[in-house]
């Protein structure tokens, strides 16, 4: 009996500490790493595998923010339905979580599993062509909505690059990145020390859209070193403004960032970069109408 007494306190103190460690891991996880987005889904029977004609339904869209960060100005539209079979009441919604927070959430300490909005789209059956068994009725949902992308890293600077005494850090040409918890990601930075009597430090940074969606407009916000600002532009960018682009069907950009430096030896710094951009991202889905 003392036995399972004691082998009860063990497993309840173990489950104690397990349910403790849950929560701290969470807080220190970093959610702004990887590719994470949007998730697009239906739910079960709304619509109904099979719609027959005459008749009322709904459509409910599943949004998870899967990303590391807020998404805005979300609009999320039904597309492709031939209005001879299916209507819909509305093709068009706003996004958000609630009607107090007018946007949908990223992963985050607090928030751990992302923002989750279920939007419904209230729908009309009508008849079959003569002689029709079943149409096929595809069509898409899409979200249209503001995204962003923070890069945080610690860079080394050196303006004696030649300086066989200085034992302090070392320059790292080319990093390579693996996301920051947005489709939007830099996969690389490029640093380049241009010594001389007034040293400059230069920073490429490559920016590619690793999300099943298309970018639209890429706009920078902010580059800081050491909480300074930096003189940037994207590079080949048509437009007049130096720090807003458009994109076409080449999804990815570099970004060219400029600052002048002090004399000294090497030391290590903060490079801070803030993008945001506008995303499309479609699904395409199926009912089918059946006699």
């Amino acid at each position: 009996m003392k036995i399972k007494k004691i082998f009860f306190l063990f497993l309840v103190s173990f489950l104690l500490v397990a349910c403790q460690k849950t929560p701290e891991k969470t807080l220190q996880y970093n959610f702004k790493q990887g590719y994470g987005n949007l998730v697009i889904s239906t739910l079960e029977n709304s619509p109904p595998e099979y719609i027959y004609p005459n008749s009322d339904f709904t459509i409910t869209v599943k949004l998870e923010n899967q990303g590391a960060y807020d998404l805005t100005n979300g609009k999320l539209k039904l597309l492709g339905f031939d209005e001879k079979y299916i209507v819909l009441d509305e093709t068009e919604k706003e996004i958000y979580s609630t009607e107090e927070e007018n946007l949908l959430p990223g992963r985050s300490p607090l928030n751990p599993s992302g923002g989750l909005a279920f939007i419904e789209f209230k729908a009309r059956s009508k008849e079959l062509f003569p002689g029709a068994e079943t149409y096929p009725a595809y069509y898409f949902i899409q979200a249209d909505y503001d995204y962003k992308t923070e890069l945080i890293q610690t860079v080394c600077l050196n303006t004696k690059l030649y300086d066989a005494y200085d034992s302090g850090c070392q320059v790292e040409p080319k990093i390579s990145l693996s996301g920051q918890g947005s489709p939007l990601a830099v996969t690389s930075l490029e640093e380049i020390i241009h010594p001389g009597g007034r040293p400059q430090v230069e920073f490429r940074f490559n920016l590619q859209n690793k999300g099943r969606g298309k970018i639209k407009q890429i706009r920078l916000n902010s580059a800081r070193l050491a909480g300074q600002p930096l003189s940037c532009e994207f590079q080949n960018n048509p437009s007049s403004s130096k720090t807003v682009l458009d994109l076409r069907e080449k999804q990815e950009a570099v970004l060219v960032c400029k600052k002048q430096l002090e004399q000294q030896l090497s030391y290590s710094s903060t490079l801070f970069l803030d993008l945001s951009f506008s995303y499309t991202l479609k699904e395409k889905k199926k009912i089918t109408l059946k006699k």
